[in-house]
C-alpha cells in the first residue's frame, strides 16, 4: 500500500542517493551548518526529556500524592437502583473551576424559580436566588481552598519549578526544530540530508518530538530551495 508515509521515504531516500552521488557540490558547507542544528536540537530534546523525567518523580512522591484533588461536589447523579441498605445508588458531579460550579448548580435554580407561583412567588424566587448564590460562592470558596493548598504542595516539593524547567526546555526544543525545518538547502547533499534526518525523526518513538507538519514544513523548504536555485 502506497502511504504519505512511504511515499516521504521514498523521496528521502532518492534525495540521499543523489547527495551522496554529488556530496561535492556542497561547497558553502550548508551540510555543516544544518548537522550543527540537528545536533543542537537533539541535545535539547535529550535535556528536555531528563527535565520531564525529573517532573514526573517528583509528581510520584509521597506529598505530591497526598494532595487533594482540585474539585468539588455540586450535585448526584442517581440511578434506578438501590444498594443492600436501601439507600439510592449515585455517582457524585464534580466541578472543577467557578465558572463550571455556576453551570452546574444554576439549571437547578432555574427550576426552582419555574415553581414559583401565587401572591408570594416574588419573595419565593429572592429567597431561592439568595439560597443558591450562597451554596455557589460557598463551593467556590471551598474550591479555591483546595486550590490554595494544591499550589503550596507543588511549590513546597519543587514540582512548579521543575514543569516550568521542563516547559523551557521543551520551547527551545520546539524553536530549534523550526530552526531545522526552515532551513533552506543550498546543494543537493544538503536537501539530502535535511529529507533523511526528518523522515528518519518523524518515525523516531524517542524523544524527537517531530511530527507530519514538521516533515511537510521540511520538504517544503527543499522545493523552495530548488524552485530559486
Amino acid at each position: 500500500m502506497i502511504t504519505r508515509r512511504s511515499t516521504i521515504t521514498g523521496a528521502a531516500a532518492l534525495l540521499v542517493t543523489a547527495g551522496t552521488a554529488h556530496a561535492g557540490l556542497d561547497t558553502d558547507n550548508s551540510v555543516t551548518a544544518l548537522r550543527t542544528l540537528i545536533a543542537r536540537y537533539e541535545a535539547l530534546c535529550k535535556i528536555a526529556d531528563g527535565a520531564w523525567e525529573k517532573a514526573d518523580i517528583i509528581e510520584a512522591c509521597e506529598a505530591m500524592n497526598s494532595a487533594p484533588r482540585v474539585r468539588v461536589q455540586v450535585g448526584k447523579l442517581l440511578h434506578m437502583t438501590r444498594d443492600e441498605n436501601g439507600n439510592d445508588n449515585f455517582d457524585p458531579i464534580y466541578a472543577y473551576s467557578d465558572l463550571e460550579i455556576e453551570r452546574k448548580i444554576k439549571p437547578h435554580m432555574d427550576g426552582r424559580l419555574a415553581m414559583c407561583w401565587g401572591p408570594k412567588k416574588i419573595e419565593q424566587a429572592a429567597a431561592i436566588r439568595a439560597g443558591y448564590a450562597a451554596r455557589i460562592q460557598t463551593k467556590k470558596d471551598e474550591l479555591a481552598a483546595l486550590q490554595a493548598e494544591n499550589d503550596r504542595i507543588e511549590i513546597e516539593c519543587g514540582y512548579r519549578a521543575a514543569v516550568d524547567e521542563a516547559s523551557d526546555a521543551s520551547d527551545a526544543c520546539r524553536a530549534a526544530l523550526q530552526e531545522i525545518v526552515g532551513f533552506l538547502p543550498s546543494s543537493l547533499a544538503t536537501a539530502a540530508t535535511l529529507a533523511a534526518w526528518i523522515v528518519w525523526a518523524a518515525s523516531n518513538d524517542g524523544v524527537l518530538q517531530v511530527g507530519q507538519d514538521e516533515v511537510s514544513t521540511a520538504l517544503a523548504s527543499i522545493a523552495k530551495a530548488g524552485a530559486v536555485s
